[in-house]
């Protein structure tokens, strides 16, 4: 892994326009949309990116923005799903079960719900319609 490679993936999330790009890619996702809806719908939660957890991740020879998704319970934070969304916005992966990034298409490819389980809440993993 060559080390000019590592030096590009050190940008910091908050503030950088590319990250925003990301984000709106990830806010863009009916997956999103509808989990998002689902969580609005509970009092006192709502669905939040936190840009100090995010950074830049080298995956593959190529430098991906972390993008996470949480439900903000007002005492903590309750992760939904990590996507990983490559600088140039034109590719975008999500954080498997294990933690492993997968391709978007594989993960909407896993049977009903399991993708939405992939935080680890029943209450917060169970797929809306979109």
């Amino acid at each position: 892994m060559p080390c000019a490679a590592l030096a590009q993936c050190d940008e910091a999330a908050a503030g950088a326009a590319s990250y925003e790009t990301a984000t709106g890619r990830i806010r863009a996702l009916p997956e999103f949309k509808a989990w998002a809806n689902h969580v609005s719908s509970r009092p006192g939660v709502k669905p939040v990116i936190v840009p100090a957890m995010d950074k830049q991740q080298l995956i593959e020879g190529r430098c991906y923005w972390s993008v996470s998704a949480y439900a903000d319970q007002v005492t903590h934070l309750h992760r939904w799903n990590t996507f990983y969304v490559s600088l140039d916005g034109k590719q975008t992966m999500v954080m498997d079960m294990e933690g492993a990034p997968i391709s978007l298409d594989k993960w909407r490819a896993f049977p009903e719900g399991h993708a939405w389980r992939s935080g680890g809440s029943a209450l917060y993993g169970q797929r809306p319609s979109p």
